[in-house]
């Protein structure tokens, strides 16, 4: 009965809606056993009189306010469904329509929250309207000489109260509002919402605790960084023999004296690995020197995939492209190509390998005695192992030190000479 005279009032005529309207607040206050099954039937008893709170004659919307009214003080369930079917998003587009409404819908609206609220209804419903109802408030107090306007301004203030003063206040203000809100007038004429810091001593108290936390922990933050910046710069300095060692591939043709002097005991092409390998990512700089040589001996890399065994030879044809080797003579030889410019070294001298696998394309530069040499090599594979090689019976090399750098040394040269790794 109640879905009919619901939908009689929407699409009946003018004439008959008032006698409709009480027949419907009648049936309501008196039985809602049919209004407690979908949303949608209940949303079919109130939303005709929520249009007909916009109604352009002002009996009609009060008559449609007296009504909703008395049905939402008669069920809880009519009450919670207009809050759940967007009465409060139809407030909100009402009030902030242009043209305004007129001073009667907006009292009457206020009088639908109001009575929601003196009914239990959940403050938390109304979160989103706190900042139009000052608004409202402040802009109907602005208007004194008429009556309607002066209604909705007490009205507006009596349901900010209930919402943020009332025995259920909005959760979310009273635990984490931190600011008040007042309204001024800007240079358009239109009030304004201004936040300003509320002095509460419980949240001023945690904010204190916090700010003090938040200072000593920036203030170790301050410290790790130095002690990181520090630690960096060590690293950079300091010698890393252990890290890196010789690795001998046959004990019976190459000797190793502790832990940097390595021997030929016969003669042939010997090529001695460092470990580990060096990988994507690093910067390694290592230095060798030579102490005694009488035939060919050399530094350079070779890929980090091959495996070195006592019978690897560099002049194989199918090792050509995995090694690079600085010779004694100046000239560097990769994949059977033999590339000039670089200074013969000595005796005692010391030779250089930086190895700047962190750049694009990854690099190998060669230094004599620090003095960085003109032809250096590009396109290095993802892994490689440094290596120093002897020939002759009794050619001997000593590992000095080698480095991990955080920024690369070689600074390049004007007369700068490019090998391409082969791929």
């Amino acid at each position: 009965m109640i879905v009919d005279l619901a939908r009689a009032l929407h699409k009946g005529p003018e004439k008959d809606r008032g006698n409709n309207i009480g027949k419907l607040s009648i049936l309501a206050s008196k039985d809602t056993e049919d209004l407690k099954g979908s949303l949608i039937t209940k949303q079919l008893s109130t939303t005709p009189l929520v249009v007909l709170i916009h109604a352009s004659s002002k009996e009609t919307s009060d008559n449609a306010t007296a009504s909703l009214c008395d049905m939402i003080s008669a069920s809880d369930n009519i009450r919670d469904s207009l809050l759940q079917t967007g009465f409060i998003d139809t407030f909100l587009y009402t009030v902030q329509s242009e043209p305004a409404p007129e001073p009667y819908i907006k009292k009457n609206l206020l009088q639908i929250i109001q009575r929601t609220l003196e009914t239990g209804a959940d403050p938390n419903f109304m979160a989103d309207i706190v900042d139009e109802l000052e608004v409202i408030k402040v802009e109907s107090q602005a208007k004194p000489e008429d009556k309607i306007e002066k209604e909705v301004a007490i009205k507006a203030e009596k349901i900010l109260d209930i919402l943020l003063n009332g025995p259920r206040p909005l959760r979310q203000r009273l635990r984490y509002r931190r600011h008040a809100r007042h309204v001024v007038r800007g240079s358009d004429g239109k009030p304004q919402i201004i936040e300003d810091e509320v002095p509460n001593p419980e949240i001023q108290k945690e904010l204190m605790t916090v700010k003090g936390n938040l200072q000593n922990l920036e203030s170790r933050m301050k410290s790790l960084e130095i002690e990181t910046e520090e630690l960096r710069k060590e690293s950079g300095n300091l010698k890393d023999n252990k890290a890196f060692r010789i690795v001998i591939p046959d004990p019976d043709v190459v000797r190793l004296d502790g832990e940097k002097r390595v021997t030929a005991l016969q003669k042939g092409p010997r090529l001695i690995p460092f470990t580990p390998l060096v990988a994507d990512g690093q910067i390694v700089k290592l230095d060798l020197k030579f102490a005694r040589r009488t035939s060919s001996v050399g530094i350079g890399v070779v890929n980090g995939d091959v495996n070195i065994t006592g019978s690897y030879c560099i002049w194989d044809s199918i090792n050509q492209k995995n090694n690079i080797i600085y010779w004694n003579g100046g000239v560097v030889e990769h994949g059977g190509k033999y590339t000039s410019g670089n200074t013969p070294y000595q005796n005692m001298q010391v030779l250089s390998m930086e190895v700047n696998m962190r750049t694009t394309p990854r690099t190998l530069h060669f230094f004599v005695d620090e003095a960085e040499q003109p032809v250096h090599i590009e396109d290095l594979p993802e892994t490689i192992a440094i290596f120093g090689y002897l020939y002759d019976k009794t050619d001997c090399f000593v590992f000095v030190e080698a480095k991990r750098l955080e920024e690369p040394t070689a600074q390049g040269s004007e007369d700068a000479i490019v090998v391409k790794w082969i791929k």
